[in-house]
């Protein structure tokens, strides 16, 4: 091209005398040999119709090759459109941070990047036995993603073991705090002050003759590593080590439920701490942390959760409702109606809407499913296939909305902002093997259903997965964890 545009400068930039004629003997020698002339002229246009053609073809295809390239989506753009199905595709523009146990080891996921805080934990793939020696359990990630604390358990022998909390710095897993003689409580989760710079966890007293006072709440400062006693309080025991509510039934089992009564809660102002008073979950306390006084908030509500602005509870009842309680004055101003029995509650930061997750029997497992029944106690663990929906009700209206269904065990929303909502998703169980094949199995996944978590675009209804493969009720957020979501 470059070519063609210089001769054709050339060929112009040519000088052009009027006055230069040729001379009679030139046209008599050209007229002679005039048949030989046209000859050539035909020649010479033949060659130049060619050489053009030929220049054009080249040119063309030079364009053509240009453009391809410039229209050719990249492998990126092209792995992205091949990927969107009905299942989660992976999530590359997740900004936070989130703590989650995997294989009974502590994860943490810190804009997208996954990163492994312990490697000790013992965990067999092909057994069914939940049992193990060394595990760890109820992370929690500081607000600025910079600190996990979580509980380590060591077992000898099942049926026994020793609790401690730990608090270890995410960059370069050392371990900032290590409790010595505290029982920690695997029931509750460590909660975080909103600056990050404490952790609060409880722990059960030791074993007295009144059985009063039983459990204590330690305050951790994450900068020097001073641990000191805050209160004290009475927890109704007598559950046999679980919760005899039904609607919590299957807590105990790895994997099957991410729910458990869960009331030990503070505040986003650090003014509140929630607490259980019985073993059944249902019953909860708010102790104040400034005046140091307790009061009783309500008797028949659980899995309770602090408005954003730390100024009200939420809990849920037993009969499909969800109870709003003022923290200062122990009023209940709001009574919601919802459609379905509601398993964990969040909270949106507006502060208008609540959300929560429901789950629904689609179907029993029994043998002819080819399904062989774990044997508990004697009696078989029930095993189903449900169907988990997402509803958001908003407080003013008391109007509640059905979001989405998904094909799982159970969901647990663990944050919601700006048209997005995390979930952790819990698939559905397939099989579950007889307790004398002694637990051993290769199938140990059907057994302990993977639990993901998941962004669900609310615009749209795709999912996004952020952390797969995790343990059920082992994720934390905040709203301040998510800076840009």
């Amino acid at each position: 091209m470059i070519y063609l545009n210089r001769m054709e400068m050339e060929n112009t930039n040519q000088p052009v005398n009027s006055d230069q004629t040729p001379s009679k003997n030139t046209s008599f020698q050209s007229a002679v040999s005039n048949w030989k002339g046209i000859w050539l002229l035909i020649i010479g246009i033949l060659l130049v119709i060619t050489l053009v053609g030929i220049g054009g073809y080249y040119l063309g295809m030079r364009k053509n090759i240009s453009n391809t390239k410039l229209q050719q989506p990249s492998s990126r753009n092209s792995q992205v459109s091949n990927t969107i199905t009905s299942t989660p595709i992976n999530n590359t523009n997740f900004s936070g941070s989130l703590a989650f146990i995997r294989e009974n080891n502590v994860w943490v996921n810190v804009n997208g990047v996954e990163r492994q805080i312990t490697k000790n934990a013992q965990f067999n793939r092909n057994s069914i036995k939940t049992y193990s020696s060394l595990y760890y359990t109820n992370p929690s990630i500081s607000p600025d993603g910079a600190k996990v604390a979580f509980i380590q358990v060591l077992s000898p022998q099942d049926g026994s073991g020793f609790t401690s909390l730990y608090v270890v710095s995410v960059d370069n897993n050392r371990t900032i705090y290590r409790s010595q003689n505290d029982t920690v409580n695997l029931s509750h989760t460590p909660q975080w002050t909103s600056d990050g710079q404490k952790v609060l966890y409880e722990a059960h007293v030791q074993a007295s003759v009144t059985d009063e006072n039983n459990t204590k709440v330690i305050s951790v400062n994450t900068a020097t590593g001073d641990a000191e006693e805050l209160t004290r309080y009475t927890v109704i025991s007598g559950c046999g080590g679980g919760s005899t509510d039904p609607s919590f039934s299957l807590a105990g089992a790895e994997g099957a439920r991410p729910v458990y009564p869960n009331n030990f809660r503070l505040s986003s102002n650090n003014m509140y701490l929630t607490h259980n008073t019985a073993c059944t979950g249902y019953g909860v306390n708010v102790y104040n942390l400034q005046t140091k006084q307790e009061r009783k908030l309500s008797e028949n509500i659980t899995q309770t959760i602090f408005s954003p602005d730390g100024t009200r509870v939420a809990g849920i009842t037993r009969n499909k409702q969800i109870l709003i309680i003022d923290v200062a004055t122990g009023t209940q101003n709001k009574v919601l109606t919802t459609t379905e029995q509601p398993q964990v509650l969040y909270w949106s930061g507006d502060g208008q809407t609540i959300y929560y997750g429901t789950d629904m029997l689609v179907k029993k497992l029994t043998v002819a499913d080819d399904v062989a029944l774990k044997v508990f106690g004697g009696a078989p663990m029930d095993a189903a296939q449900n169907k988990a929906i997402l509803w958001s009700i908003n407080i003013d209206r008391n109007h509640n909305q059905k979001i989405k269904e998904f094909e799982a065990y159970d969901i647990k929303p663990l944050y919601v902002g700006n048209a997005k909502v995390i979930l952790a998703m819990v698939d559905n169980p397939t099989k579950i093997f007889d307790a004398a094949s002694k637990g051993i199995t290769t199938n140990i996944a059907s057994v302990a259903p993977t639990v993901n978590v998941v962004t669900l675009d609310l615009s749209n209804g795709s999912i996004y997965n952020i952390s797969s493969k995790a343990a059920r009720s082992s994720f934390q957020s905040k709203q301040q964890y998510f800076n840009n979501f």
